[in-house]
């Protein structure tokens, strides 16, 4: 038995199994098909109460003693923009500037929210404000490019990260097989099809298959940390900072 707040639900086992199962692969399931796995179940049993009950186990299954099925103290978690954009800071990421094209007009922003995702199909993710001009342009072109900025492009990072009329007017570029800019100053450059957009807060999350890549000849990439650029250090130049130390 579950109290939740000012009612008191039974559980059968078949329900208890039902859930269990939809909480585990929760994440594998597409939305709209879960909605529909809902639906089906609801005209199945004709229950709200059945569908009232399963989403109870559904919310609260890692939060109840399976033995007793006493729901646990659960913890109100609360956390703050400015302590989270400190958290996250710490982690060290590489450079990005999302382009695209549409009706002959050439779009650019920089973003540091990417990463890959699939190497069957190859895949990759990046993660968009949702004000951003360009979130609803590759929303309408379905093609867009992730150019990996090169070490000595931190200029071109602000460039882009900045709102301006024509971006491109003075950076070097070229157009890729899709049509999409592909910028000089990247270390790589990756041409994709969007094949998804996923909600994620105030971002979306876009999927893209990934159809042809360009690489350059720079050696290393530009880093973002704790709010400030970097860039690597070669295992030559750290060996030998280490010998003259140790000499």
């Amino acid at each position: 038995m579950l109290t939740d707040e000012n009612r008191t639900l039974d559980y059968t086992h078949s329900e208890k199994q039902i859930g269990k199962s939809i909480a585990h692969n929760l994440y594998t399931f597409p939305h709209h098909i879960f909605l529909q796995i809902i639906r089906i179940i609801h005209n199945c049993y004709n229950s709200t109460t059945f569908i009232d009950k399963l989403s109870c186990i559904f919310y609260n299954f890692d939060n109840v003693d399976q033995e007793s099925h006493i729901q646990k103290e659960s913890i109100p978690v609360s956390i703050g923009q400015t302590e989270f954009r400190q958290a996250l800071g710490h982690f060290a990421s590489g450079v990005t500037v999302i382009t695209t094209q549409v009706q002959g007009q050439l779009h650019g922003t920089t973003v540091s929210s990417f990463c890959s995702l699939s190497l069957q199909p190859p895949l990759i993710l990046v993660g968009i404000d949702l004000g951003a001009t360009i979130h609803d342009l590759i929303t309408e072109s379905k093609v867009f490019a992730v150019n990996i900025l090169a070490e000595h492009a931190e200029g071109l990072s602000r460039h882009f990260a900045r709102r301006v009329p024509d971006k491109f007017s003075n950076v070097p570029y070229r157009l890729g097989q899709l049509g999409v800019p592909l910028l000089d100053d990247a270390l790589a450059s990756l041409e994709c099809r969007l094949v998804a957009r996923y909600p994620g807060g105030d971002h979306a999350i876009f999927i893209g298959e990934v159809a042809a890549t360009n690489l350059q000849a720079h050696s290393q990439p530009l880093l973002y940390f704790r709010s400030k650029y970097g860039r690597l250090q070669s295992a030559d130049l750290l060996a030998s900072t280490a010998s003259t130390i140790l000499s």
